[in-house]
């Protein structure tokens, strides 16, 4: 007696298709791969291999394939001590300027952070503005610019570890700066 049982999921019948295929694939594979090899000749001459014995094929001894074992490699352990793979930083975030804050004629601008806990005596702090850089990695939390470019300006801080990975970045803090233009003004001649 069959048993046929009514599949309501769509993704459950693909699953049982998918797995049908890959084991009926697998017993195909392991088959061919013990199976006789044969070589004939045909009447014009060209060489035939095939698994199939023909009336004046001959068997051919097929050596068995390279295995080269793999290698075993060392497990691998943490060069980090306990106390440094516990530690997390739980809040870094950009407090001056605000976010989306618009100013207006200025050169210099100060961008300064807040760190929770406080910085670890390894790590440094380095600000980005729109991802680049902006000066060396320190251990301030606030950075002086000067002449600031007009545009917008995305600030971002980042905390480093002694080998310059990135172990927390703040949320970024979009900055306008707005100038005067010189070809904005308009008065009228005399």
């Amino acid at each position: 007696m069959v048993t046929i049982i009514r599949l309501q999921n769509k993704t459950a019948m693909i699953a049982i298709r998918h797995t049908l295929i890959f084991v009926l694939s697998m017993v195909l594979a392991s088959t061919t791969a013990v199976a006789d090899v044969y070589r004939a000749v045909d009447g014009d001459g060209n060489v035939i291999f095939s698994d199939h014995p023909s009336p004046d094929a001959k068997k051919v001894e097929v050596e068995p394939t390279n295995v080269i074992p793999p290698v075993k490699l060392k497990p691998v352990t943490s060069t980090t001590t306990s106390k440094e793979s516990k530690f997390k930083y739980e809040l870094l975030q950009i407090t001056t300027p605000e976010h989306d804050t618009t100013l207006r004629n200025i050169s210099n601008l100060s961008v300064a952070a807040q760190l929770v806990p406080a910085l670890q005596e390894q790590h440094k702090i380095q600000f980005t503005d729109n991802g680049t850089p902006l000066k060396d990695p320190s251990r301030s939390l606030a950075i002086r610019l000067f002449d600031v470019a007009r545009g917008t300006h995305r600030y971002q801080v980042q905390i480093l570890d002694e080998k310059g990975t990135i172990l927390i970045t703040s949320a970024p803090v979009s900055v306008h700066i707005h100038k005067t233009s010189i070809l904005n003004n308009r008065s009228k001649a005399p």
